[in-house]
């Protein structure tokens, strides 16, 4: 699978992250349940519902993975908000918590 398909397919993910009907990467955080809890933590404070740890890590994981590849912001949560049918402000949302906890620096 390329590396575009795996980031799609694996930011698809963040549908059940936002509870809308519906990563390991270089430079993230990937090896902490202290960091899951954090972006779990966050997510639930800005108002998104969260229907497990493990997808809400694999989504953010997979956020990462797109802003490392070089992906921009915008377009990052461009596809989360496509392929997640949720407004651009909950996209944008996951896409700077996940940046926050699991790859600081990117966004």
């Amino acid at each position: 699978m390329t590396t575009a398909k795996r980031i799609l397919a694996a930011l698809s993910i963040v549908s059940a992250l936002l509870g809308l009907g519906s990563l390991s990467t270089g430079t993230a955080r990937a090896d902490s349940s202290d960091d899951d809890a954090e972006y779990v933590s966050l997510l639930r404070s800005h108002g998104l519902k969260v229907r497990s740890v493990e997808q809400a890590r694999a989504g953010g994981l997979a956020v990462c993975e797109a802003l490392e590849a070089g992906q921009s912001i915008d377009h990052v949560t461009t596809e989360v908000m496509q392929s997640n049918a949720a407004t651009w402000d909950e996209a944008r949302i996951a896409v700077i918590d996940a940046s926050v906890v699991y790859c600081p620096g990117q966004v």
